[in-house]
């Protein structure tokens, strides 16, 4: 594995006024601020290994509940032999509960764990939504696309959400090229395919 131009961390989570840390506080805060999980893409449980994993921090702030997600991006893209170039996108993600997502999103995504790396992020994401081997994969940071957003969490709505991105991009050899790729992670599989640059 090589990493070019190595960035330092440029996000530190914010100082909180009460961090969520049990399901019984998690349930309370939903229901003390009104916010149903009838309408959620993911589900209550899927929230709570989020946090228990390190995957989010949930913490009550302001009186406002507030979930902060560190995530790490990674482009792939492929040249074959004629020089033609590909890039990866997500096709679709299926939920167990038979509900469809489609992002269109162009890179994988990757949750970063707190105190984890986000190189390691990165080439975990790989390994695991891709299932290739990332000894021989250069990631190519690409620090001007990093950026801090908060809204609305689209898997869990009525909770808002501070999204802290952290962008690669990787060139993928030709010995770990395939025509599609497929993780099945959490009761749901997420579907990806080339195309054409």
């Amino acid at each position: 594995m090589f990493v070019s131009n190595n960035p330092l961390n440029f996000y530190a989570p914010p100082s909180s006024s009460y961090r969520i840390e049990t399901f019984h506080e998690l349930q309370s805060a939903l229901a003390e601020r009104g916010i149903s999980t009838h309408n959620w893409v993911k589900s209550l449980g899927d929230l709570w290994r989020e946090i228990e994993d390190g995957d989010c921090n949930v913490e009550i702030k302001d009186g406002e509940l507030l979930r902060t997600v560190e995530e790490v991006r990674v482009r792939c893209y492929f040249i074959d032999a004629r020089g033609s170039k590909f890039k990866l996108h997500e096709d679709q993600q299926i939920f167990s509960s038979g509900k469809a997502r489609c992002r269109n999103f162009d890179y994988i995504v990757e949750k970063k764990q707190f105190g984890e790396a986000i190189e390691t992020a990165a080439l975990r994401g790989l390994q695991e939504e891709l299932q290739i081997d990332t000894d021989r994969i250069e990631l190519i940071p690409q620090s001007e696309l990093n950026d801090i957003k908060t809204q609305e969490s689209p898997s869990y709505p009525g909770i808002k959400s501070t999204y802290v991105r952290y962008n690669f991009f990787v060139q993928i050899p030709e010995d770990q090229f395939r025509g599609g790729y497929q993780e099945e992670k959490n009761g749901k599989t997420t579907y990806f395919s080339w195309k054409k640059c």
